[in-house]
């Protein structure tokens, strides 16, 4: 009896057109394994996923192959149109400005190559960590100098505590980040990013968004650099108008206390940078997957497309998830030797520029919700379009689908919301007033 009905994974589809041709789908089997062979099951069909998606597309080369990330986008276009579309950029050294910051940003946070060369990144690498170790070093030795002097109640240079946290977050995050590795599951997941939106032609969009986040970062250092100088040298600035000698150990003092901020601040930002590239990658792969539907209404594409991103998504989460929790603990760390700086300096002004750089790394909670945001939005998405059916249930089921996969940021299988972002920072806020409340009545 042919009534055009055919079983597709327990639901009975009547519509001739998405019935010709396809497959069944598997029904699942319930079985009494443990939450950890779960994961690791999933991780491995993520893996496998991944791979074949990505062999499978056109015009990229196997994952061992991919070169590291430049912004150098191959177009396929000829001089002259590329050219002409350069012509009709509006700001075209405003483009170029960005990509030269996207390539510096990423040489600190070593997700980019200085040249072709092993030896010479690993050469940058490695001056990178012994920087990042010789600003730890000041930083506990200026602790330890200020320990001894208030045991013998002895005037010191002004030091600020929280440089502590910013120095071993900085050095933890490179280490973290791959340092002086070529092969690391961060570099893999971005290799992954890259040739996924280069084969979807999503690369430029992505770009673009990463311009626009690189100078935020910039900017945040740069103001962060500017308002420590101040900081350091407001009294020998003044000293300078009244026409007395300055203090050359005093000075250099300074000048190491500025130098060991901004490397600390520059690597913690640029990691930063690297978080919110990945997530950015992401807003552009769920913008792509929406288009997709709505010009091809194919569900069972979409289907596969949504396990592709799931796979994806998990896959960046798992490999950055330690460089996440190093960034958040300096920012709690930060924040707690702060307000001793505050009791102990007793100038609010003096700690303007650490609060810059926790200002900046807070976006590492917004930029990972939003990715999370993203993908709750896509179910009732998804159930507002039409295909020409009042009651479709294969859109049924990729929205049940697509909703009970929760799919979003996770971190140690945690699943980062705003709501928990604003939670979060609404008690750090409550608890900062009162600590700085508690503080300024011990001082009058």
């Amino acid at each position: 009896q042919e009534d055009g009905k055919k079983e597709v994974s327990g639901r009975i589809c009547t519509d001739p057109q998405l019935t010709e041709g396809t497959p069944k789908r598997n029904v699942p089997t319930h079985t009494s394994r443990s939450k950890k062979g779960s994961v690791q099951l999933r991780d491995a069909n993520n893996d496998e996923l991944i791979r074949a998606t990505i062999k499978s597309v056109n015009k990229i080369a196997p994952l061992s192959e991919i070169e590291p990330f430049d912004v150098t986008v191959e177009t396929g276009y000829s001089d002259e149109e590329s050219e002409a579309e350069v012509g009709q950029i509006r700001f075209p050294w405003l483009r170029a400005a960005g990509n030269k910051t996207v390539t510096g940003i990423s040489l600190l946070n070593c997700s980019a190559s200085v040249c072709d060369s092993r030896m010479v990144t690993l050469l940058f690498q490695g001056a990178l960590m012994l920087t990042c170790l010789l600003a730890v070093g000041w930083s506990m030795t200026n602790v330890i100098l200020q320990y001894i002097a208030m045991q013998e109640n002895a005037g010191l240079h002004s030091y600020f505590f929280y440089d502590v946290a910013l120095a071993f977050g900085a050095l933890l995050s490179l280490l973290c980040g791959g340092c002086l590795r070529f092969s690391t599951p961060v570099a893999e997941c971005e290799a992954m990013l890259d040739a996924f939106t280069e084969g979807r032609s999503l690369y430029e969009d992505w770009l673009s968004k990463c311009r626009w986040d690189a100078l935020l970062v910039l900017i945040i250092w740069a103001l962060s650099v500017v308002e420590r100088t101040r900081e350091l040298f407001a009294d020998g600035i003044a000293t300078l108008q009244l026409q007395q000698d300055v203090d050359q150990q005093e000075l250099v003092y300074n000048l190491c206390n500025l130098g060991s901020f901004a490397v600390s601040g520059a690597v913690l930002l640029s990691c930063l940078f690297r978080i919110m590239r990945v997530c950015r990658g992401f807003y552009v792969i769920i913008d792509d997957f929406s288009f997709n539907l709505v010009t091809t209404s194919d569900l069972c594409v979409a289907e596969q497309d949504w396990n592709l991103l799931q796979a994806l998504l998990r896959r960046s989460c798992h490999s950055l998830q330690y460089l996440f929790i190093v960034l958040q603990s300096t920012i709690v760390a930060a924040l707690i030797l702060g307000v001793d700086d505050f009791y102990r300096l007793n100038k609010p002004t003096l700690l303007i520029s650490g609060a810059c750089v926790l200002i900046g790394l807070a976006q590492l909670f917004l930029c990972a919700a939003s990715v999370t945001d993203h993908c709750e939005r896509l179910p009732p998405f998804v159930n507002s379009l039409g295909f020409g059916r009042s009651l479709d249930a294969d859109r049924l089921y990729l929205v049940e689908y697509m909703f009970y996969s929760q799919a979003g940021f996770y971190i140690f299988e945690v699943r980062v919301t705003r709501d928990m972002v604003l939670k979060a920072f609404y008690i750090s806020g409550m608890a900062t007033f009162y600590f700085a409340t508690k503080v300024m009545a011990a001082g009058f």
